[in-house]
């Protein structure tokens, strides 16, 4: 019998749902550029952007015939997929449910899973680690979890998973900091001083596409049981990892002149005002810790800084100024 060493040894053949989506597009950037992986995606339709080294399986999620001919002779699959047509969390265990099945048919070895931090939803602690109890509030986080729950349901001792939770990723491409970007560049300069004051040092959970996508392979070419673990993919570690200072990066990146204040709405009327607004994550101090993940082995390599930095490159390429 092969050891795990000899299973995950190059060259993989990697298959990927959820390609043409933000976090997609930048891994098939990374693997394309590899030569110890063979890809495929699943998609609806072909699309020249998956480029001509990526072999695509035509098809969805809800059709068992195209999972098999994904995964049949696959060593992963990486799941990045998140159906928009699918409503209420019964819809989003069947999707599951049939994706781990698929899997467990074709001798899948290996699967990464990326679900959200979110999926705590309003944790009774500041600190939140993967054995905070999940407390979820919005239809996306209750989603999120059935989910999760359902995969490790059906896979647990059958087949070699992890499930990932990254924070509020961003980069080329991302909504996360889009409005940010947009209200710094092209709002009124009362906005941007209101919005500072309101949110202060509030942590933004932001964490780099290029550190998830780093997670992913990790994880991908890791010769050592996964054990259907979780792992918080989180920058919160970062000091500039707060509204005023992403605010301050963002703007000084963007060419936007102004003097800025630190003065800041005290921190429980700030917690009571995101509450009242129907945030999930209402305490401006909550702190996802992914010291599991750097126990593990993975060691970051983007400098958060100049993540926000290439973040306000794009944006002005891309608005044209």
């Amino acid at each position: 019998m092969p050891t795990l060493k000899q299973m995950f040894s190059p060259p993989l053949t990697l298959a990927v749902t959820g390609a043409s989506g933000f976090i997609g597009t930048h891994l098939l950037a990374r693997l394309s550029a590899r030569d110890d992986c063979r890809l495929r995606v699943l998609s609806r339709r072909p699309d020249p952007a998956f480029g001509s080294g990526c072999a695509v399986v035509q098809g969805d999620l809800a059709d068992p015939r195209s999972l098999h001919a994904l995964l049949d002779g696959a060593d992963t699959l990486i799941n990045l997929a998140w159906p928009s047509g699918l409503q209420g969390p019964s819809a989003h265990r069947r999707m599951a449910e049939g994706l781990a099945r698929a899997c467990l048919d074709s001798g899948v070895k290996r699967l990464l899973h990326v679900s959200t931090a979110m999926v705590v939803g309003r944790p009774g602690q500041r600190r939140v680690d993967e054995d905070t109890t999940c407390r979820p509030r919005s239809a996306y986080e209750h989603d999120k979890l059935a989910v999760e729950m359902q995969m490790r349901a059906a896979l647990e001792g059958r087949l070699d998973f992890a499930v990932l939770r990254p924070t509020a990723v961003f980069g080329a491409g991302s909504l996360n900091l889009r409005k940010l970007a947009a209200t710094l560049l092209e709002g009124p300069s009362w906005q941007r001083h209101l919005l500072r004051f309101f949110h202060g040092q509030r942590h933004m959970h932001l964490v780099p596409v290029e550190e998830v996508v780093d997670t992913l392979l990790f994880f991908a070419f890791l010769a050592e049981p996964l054990n259907g673990e979780t792992y918080l993919v989180s920058a919160d570690r970062e000091p500039a990892n707060r509204y005023q200072s992403v605010d301050a990066l963002l703007g000084e990146a963007l060419g936007i002149e102004a003097r800025l204040s630190s003065r800041q709405l005290p921190a429980a009327w700030l917690k009571g005002a995101l509450a009242l607004l129907g945030r999930s994550q209402n305490d401006p101090q909550l702190y996802f810790d992914a010291a599991k993940l750097a126990a593990r082995g993975f060691v970051p390599r983007q400098d958060f800084t100049a993540a926000i930095r290439a973040y306000a490159a794009w944006y002005r390429a891309e608005a044209g100024r």
